[in-house]
């Protein structure tokens, strides 16, 4: 397996020109779980990175991106977005995904474990629906929220039957965990440590995990007899005769009994009209659902449209407009519809309301402060933000990578996606003017003045005065706080 390197030098960059790193959470293998920045959203993400992996790897990363992109399901972390690039330590493939804070709590009732893994039997068993599995189900892939639903991340994608069964004994894991957290004794708990251990064995898929975890514990039904039919067959008396023998008596059509024989005829044909009256509301029922299904719509795409527009298109489908609200975006322009809720193409009951998302167009970032700042920090800050930097060097006293000025200036809002001009110091200073010429006494003086060390070396003057900076090396510009050396005219 190839080793991990580190991305000191890919943190000074944006992943996809889009995404920032932040700091490391853990570790599945070869890649990297990092908490990430969307630079164009303004949203916390989680990055997945895999640096310089073998083929096999890769393989195995890219297939588990596209299994978690491909089930839109309720309860699955979203992938936003996936891609692979060249870092400045090989070539490297990521996915940034929503971000999931575990919140549950430190202790669960037995009510909230039944709940909980009722969700999670349904969400991995529309997985296997799908004809793919989970693969890689464990305790530290299922959070829990504030709100007591759950979200299910870390799908590898595979799709064999062995992965299958391999989620009934991650899901078993995953309850043998809350259980852990469950301090209650009582029969739910019981019974939902039975469910656990049955998991891969009696219980063999999450269909028989689910009908186990809606069976209702309670007392057991008491076993009821038959009742008795209301018309009951008229014992006959027995006749003795002679010598011992016993005959039946002839039965007697007694007035009762001929009452309950008209009873019975008229019970028959009552019997058909009432399931004749049950067909009839049925079909009824049927088709009053078929009215309703025909009075559904399709929310028609309205994107890019101004407001109007989108109005009218709305209207002719049937639907009325429910209002609208802002939301920034790089891509479509101020006052033109971003999105649509409900969404496009989502099926509707006609004329219910859809609310227009209107681009507010780019977000407006308010451009730091630069006094001093180091020109590296202020440019990954503004990059990280979204905008564009072009540095240029100006010479002067101050260090090295110095940020000198910015344009447009500090406070300013401006566009995301926006190009500031960063002025900062190269590190180097001018020589003060006029040092040729100058007697050894003055020149030095002007170099101390302007912070530099000055060097003094003997040379011939060939008829210069004594003492006269014949020469000055570097000519022009030197490194700030540098040395100068000059070359005066010595005695003759």
């Amino acid at each position: 397996m190839t080793a991990l390197h580190g991305t000191r030098n890919l943190q000074r960059g944006l992943l996809n020109g889009r995404y920032q790193l932040g700091p490391l959470l853990s570790r599945e293998g070869p890649v990297q779980i990092r908490r990430g920045w969307d630079a164009s959203l303004h949203r916390t993400v989680l990055l997945r990175i895999l640096l310089e992996g073998t083929a096999a790897e890769v393989s195995r990363f890219r297939s588990s991106v596209k299994s978690s992109a491909e089930l839109m399901l309720e309860r699955a972390i979203t992938v936003y977005d996936a891609g692979a690039q060249q870092s400045p330590e090989g070539r490297l493939w990521w996915a940034a995904t929503e971000f999931v804070e575990d919140q549950r709590p430190q202790r669960f009732a037995a009510a909230q474990i039944q709940d909980l893994a009722g969700q999670l039997a349904e969400t991995l068993g529309q997985v296997h629906a799908l004809g793919s599995a989970h693969g890689n189900l464990g305790p530290d892939q299922v959070f829990v929220l504030a709100d007591g639903q759950l979200r299910v991340g870390g799908f590898a994608g595979t799709r064999d039957e062995t992965a299958r069964q391999a989620d009934l004994l991650g899901y078993r894991a995953v309850l043998l965990d809350w259980l852990a957290h469950c301090p209650f004794p009582s029969a739910l708990r019981r019974r939902l440590s039975d469910i656990a251990e049955q998991c891969g064995s009696g219980l063999a898929d999450f269909d028989d995990v689910r009908h186990a975890l809606n069976q209702q514990t309670g007392p057991e039904q008491r076993t009821r007899r038959p009742a008795q039919s209301a018309v009951a067959t008229a014992q006959l008396p027995l006749v003795r005769r002679p010598g011992g023998q016993t005959r039946t008596a002839p039965a007697v059509d007694t007035r009762r009994q001929r009452r309950q024989r008209r009873n019975s005829a008229i019970a028959v044909p009552g019997f058909v009209i009432v399931i004749l009256l049950g067909l009839i509301a049925a079909f009824w029922g049927l088709s009053t659902l078929n009215n309703q299904a025909a009075a559904e719509h399709r929310v028609p795409t309205v994107i890019d449209l101004p407001i109007a527009e989108a109005q009218a298109k709305l209207a002719a489908a049937g639907f009325e407009l429910g209002g609208q609200r802002t939301e920034p975006s790089m891509t479509v322009p101020a006052g033109q519809i971003l999105a649509t809720d409900p969404a496009a193409g989502q099926k509707t009951a006609e004329g219910s309301f859809v609310v227009l998302v209107v681009s507010a167009g780019k977000p407006q970032i308010k451009l730091p402060e630069v006094a001093g700042a180091p020109a590296s920090t202020l440019q990954s800050r503004l990059e990280a933000a979204g905008l564009k930097v072009q540095s240029s060097e100006k010479d002067g006293p101050d260090p090295a990578g110095t940020v000198l000025s910015m344009s447009p200036a500090a406070g300013t809002s401006v566009e995301a996606g926006s190009t500031v001009k960063l002025s900062t110091a190269s590190g180097f200073q001018r020589l003060p003017a006029g040092l040729l010429g100058k007697s050894a006494k003055d020149a030095v003086a002007a170099l101390h003045a302007a912070g530099f060390t000055a060097r003094v070396a003997k040379s011939p003057g060939f008829g210069a005065p004594v003492d006269t900076v014949l020469a000055v090396e570097p000519r022009d510009r030197a490194p700030v706080k540098g040395i100068v050396t000059m070359s005066v005219a010595a005695e003759q």
